[in-house]
């Protein structure tokens, strides 16, 4: 009777592992949601939250793939009458243990509200930015593409005439049972969600 308890025990720690690489997707993909956002208009910097969170996160290689800092801001800077927001940084890495992943981080400004909109007028600031970020895994592994938001991760599949393999529903399982919001886009039938 006690090895049989035991032996459960163990089959739902192999099912849980916290070294498990699915499992360490979900640990960095949440701390992607927990970077909060300044007024830095360098937003690679070292002193802006998005430069202090690629340099202690275990990011093993890192591209830039769009930065506008300094007099360039100033120039498209919604407060100079451009109404639209922007993409200040957008940086491509990958993370030591979960190689299978690529994650594009992008922070993107946010443009004025509308004065007579109170609800989102009081706490806006220049450079007010957003971060999100897309997941391309690994396409002889996975057949998911992946969005995190600060508050919700969006996972579809990348080959809709594919079918999910095992990979795909672990990923899946691990990031449903980590999160609060997960938008799966037609993929609830297929893991049986």
């Amino acid at each position: 009777m006690i090895l049989d308890i035991i032996g459960i025990g163990k089959l739902h720690l192999k099912k849980h592992d916290t070294n498990s690489i699915e499992r360490k997707f979900c640990e960095f993909a949440g701390k992607i949601q927990t970077v909060l956002t300044d007024g830095s208009s360098d937003k690679l910097c070292k002193t802006a939250p998005l430069g202090k969170f690629l340099m202690t996160n275990s990011i093993t290689s890192s591209q830039i793939i769009n930065q506008i800092r300094g007099e360039d801001c100033e120039k498209i800077n919604p407060r100079y009458g451009n109404t639209l927001g922007y993409t200040a940084a957008e940086v491509a890495v990958t993370v030591a243990g979960i190689d299978n992943f690529l994650f594009s981080i992008e922070e993107f400004v946010l443009p004025p509200p509308n004065p007579k909109d109170d609800n989102n007028y009081w706490d806006w600031y220049p450079f007010k930015s957003t971060i999100e970020a897309c997941v391309d895994c690994d396409k002889a592994k996975y057949n998911l593409v992946i969005r995190i938001e600060k508050k919700k991760i969006t996972i579809k599949k990348f080959d809709e005439s594919s079918e999910l393999k095992r990979c795909d529903r672990e990923l899946i399982l691990n990031i449903k049972d980590c999160f609060k919001f997960v938008e799966m886009l037609s993929l609830s039938r297929e893991v049986g969600i």
